[in-house]
């Protein structure tokens, strides 16, 4: 096979993008990096992803470029890695690119000696000097003759590098006094000043949809009564589902605004932000009551279903924002397209969807609503459906994005959480359906242990990463929490342990790869992005898990993993606002319902109805035969009852002596739990004080 073609065996279809680029590209492993040692040659690091506009202006300018391909085939060993197949590598010299150019993105450039050590970075490289950034060929050249005549110079500067890597890697020592009062009241105080009083979310551009920040205020909200951060939260979504971030014809949201307003996207759709802007839509839901967010809730489900599921019920990774080469052409339109399919109404129309700003009748623009979304629920608006109905049929004949197929199971276990709450909160049966099939194919496809963790288009590729097994050990939790299914949660305690096995630090929290990720130091992935860092992911599942089982050792790993991050959370609260909502839902002592149950006995309807809205604040536990025999559980003594079901209520390792009698243990859940839904605002406040 020529060296144009190695990248045809990877699995990745960002790597098979590139696999016909005269560019000899090495995917990241010990062959690239044995040979660049061999070879005494510098290593050109680049990092992106299938969906990814700049990347495709770059591979077009660059690497399908003879004489750049020529150059870099000589002095160089290239290494193109998918940053969503390998966020380990990503991560790594993300940190590096940002702490020397001040900035991230992607692609990522970064240039290694033969061992793996940072020399230089960017992103996105013009190939002749531009935008205030060097060409790609003139940066190559200099480099080269560094290398050649300035050898000691580029180490000692890459020794420099590395050991600043390692510093930042512990820069914050772990503080076991740090109070949990002070962390969340100046998370609570620094979200709500950087807020967008206009158009919500964090003030600035570009503007990230950010679902964690807007769950973070929807819980304080709902738990401590915070009318404030709830207002935040409704206001960041509803500016979310007005702009053209939203899809208001197929549905779905882009990944980001380039604007403060919501209403210029990047044009690409990822699973992720969508599934976790379905969590963010169910929550909002839960604390208010108002139908309007289960219908937006419907619509991602629906473009979920439609655009993104694969035959086996598992979700592709990502729609590109090109189309014909071109950034959104996909989703603008003309007036003149508008005029021909609307008639009459296509003036009213175009004013009411932000199309005023098209300069003349050719000129393609986006939709983004000017009123208040919630308008549409009128019946005086029936004429707009009626037109995006009628643009969506047009649409359908257009030429799609390429998708990327993609199957990342921390992206498939996100979606997985959201789609039991949905199911549980909106009693659609149907949603918890696809959910127990979603789940069962995800465990059979990424069991615990030494098993793949990262596939593509039906191939596999060996590598674990911590964002996965957390994100599917928080999927198995949610199913359990909505069918209490106890083999869900025996996976999930199954998939906890292999994770605290596998990523585990001496000093707490966990490494963002395992051993064998071949990188130049372990990794920590603390601060959200767009998405919950990993260690947030597995800091949630801790904490769930242990409020479910009580088993002491993980309630061991939360704390260590709060001591080791707590001096950051501290000083940078606006950074790591999931892993701040863990901790308000830690600090909550949650009360925890243990039903024992007589073997094939099911639970009874009348107790689950009542469970079917729980807040954070109240876990369940059935104790069935299929749990009673794990050695981890231990679920308290107390009086059997054989004829039937018993209901003990306990809180940290104590539990209360067992009801048997149903009325009682009826009453109890109906004191305890939010019966009804979460428009009874007299159950939720009842249900505040008793928890209290």
């Amino acid at each position: 096979m020529s060296p144009t073609n190695r990248l045809k065996k990877e699995t990745s279809p960002y790597l098979l993008q590139h696999a016909e680029n005269p560019v000899d590209w090495y995917p990241w492993g010990a062959e690239a990096l044995e040979r660049a040692k061999q070879e005494d040659k510098m290593i050109f690091l680049s990092v992106g992803y299938s969906t990814c506009h700049w990347c495709h202006v770059m591979a077009r300018e660059s690497f399908e470029d003879e004489a750049v391909a020529a150059f870099l085939n000589e002095h160089f060993i290239a290494i193109k890695v998918d940053r969503e197949e390998r966020p380990d590598v990503d991560h790594l010299y993300m940190e590096f690119t940002q702490q020397m150019t001040g900035q991230g993105g992607w692609p990522m450039s970064v240039f290694l000696t033969p061992r793996g050590e940072p020399i230089w970075a960017a992103t996105y490289l013009p190939p002749k000097a531009a935008y205030g950034a060097p060409g790609f060929l003139e940066v190559l050249k200099a480099l080269v003759q560094l290398w050649q005549k300035e050898r000691q110079r580029v180490q000692e500067s890459a020794d420099n590098y590395t050991q600043s890597m390692r510093e930042w890697q512990n820069r914050w020592p772990g503080n076991p006094k740090a109070p949990s009062g002070k962390i969340l009241e100046n998370m609570r105080r620094a979200a709500q000043a950087a807020a967008d009083p206009l158009y919500g979310g964090l003030a600035g551009a570009p503007k990230f949809p950010m679902p964690h920040l807007g769950l973070f205020w929807t819980h304080l909200g709902l738990e401590d009564g915070d009318e404030e951060a709830l207002r935040l939260a409704q206001q960041m979504v509803m500016g979310i589902l007005r702009g053209g971030i939203n899809d208001h014809l197929g549905g779905g949201i882009s990944r980001y605004s380039v604007d403060e307003r919501w209403q210029v996207p990047h044009f690409e759709k990822m699973l992720s932000d969508n599934a976790s802007f379905l969590e963010l839509l169910v929550w909002l839901f839960r604390a208010t009551g108002n139908p309007f967010y289960e219908r937006e809730a419907r619509r991602v489900l629906q473009w979920l279903f439609q655009e993104m599921q694969s035959k086996e019920g598992l979700f592709y990774a990502a729609l590109d924002a090109d189309a014909k080469g071109q950034e959104g052409l996909y989703y603008q339109w003309s007036p003149k397209e508008v005029q021909d399919l609307l008639g009459p109404f296509a003036k009213e129309f175009m004013a009411g969807f932000g199309m005023g700003a098209c300069r003349s009748e050719d000129e393609r623009c986006l939709l983004h609503r000017l009123d208040d979304p919630r308008s549409l629920e009128d019946p005086l608006k029936e004429r707009t459906k009626k037109a995006l109905a009628a643009l969506k049929r047009a649409w359908d004949g257009r030429e799609r994005p390429h998708r990327d197929e993609k199957i990342l199971p921390a992206w498939n276990g996100i979606l997985l959480s959201a789609l039991c709450d949905a199911g549980r909160l909106f009693q659609d049966t149907q949603l918890l359906q696809r959910a127990e099939r979603m789940e069962q194919v995800l465990w059979q496809r990424f069991m615990p242990g030494p098993f793949p963790a990262r596939t593509s288009q039906d191939r596999s590729s060996p590598l674990r990463v911590l964002s996965d097994d957390a994100a599917l050990c928080l999927g198995e939790i949610a199913l359990y929490e909505a069918v209490l299914e106890p083999r869900a949660l025996r996976r999930a305690m199954e998939r906890m342990e292999d994770l605290m096995r596998r990523y585990g630090d001496p000093t707490g929290g966990f490494m963002l790869g395992d051993s064998t990720s071949g990188l130049l130091m372990p990794t920590f992935d603390v601060y959200d992005g767009a998405l919950p860092s990993a260690n947030a992911l597995a800091a949630k599942a801790l904490q769930k898990i242990y409020a479910l089982t009580g088993v002491e050792r993980y309630r061991t790993a939360l704390d260590d993993l709060f001591t080791r991050f707590s001096s950051q959370l501290l000083e940078q609260p606006l950074g790591s606002l999931a892993l701040g909502d863990v901790l308000a839902a830690k600090e909550k002592n949650p009360l925890r319902l243990v039903f024992h149950g007589p073997t094939g006995r099911p639970f009874p309807p009348a107790f689950k109805r009542l469970l079917d809205f729980r807040s954070r604040r109240v876990s369940v536990l059935v104790d069935e035969a299929s749990l009673a025999d794990l050695p981890p559980l231990s679920l308290g003594d107390g009086d059997a009852n054989p004829r039937g079901w018993t209901l003990q209520i306990c809180r940290e390792g104590t539990c209360e002596r067992p009801l048997a009698d149903p009325e009682a243990i009826e009453a109890t859940l109906r004191s305890l739990c939010l019966e009804g839904g979460p428009s009874r605002t007299e159950n939720l406040s009842k249900s505040r004080k008793i928890l209290e």
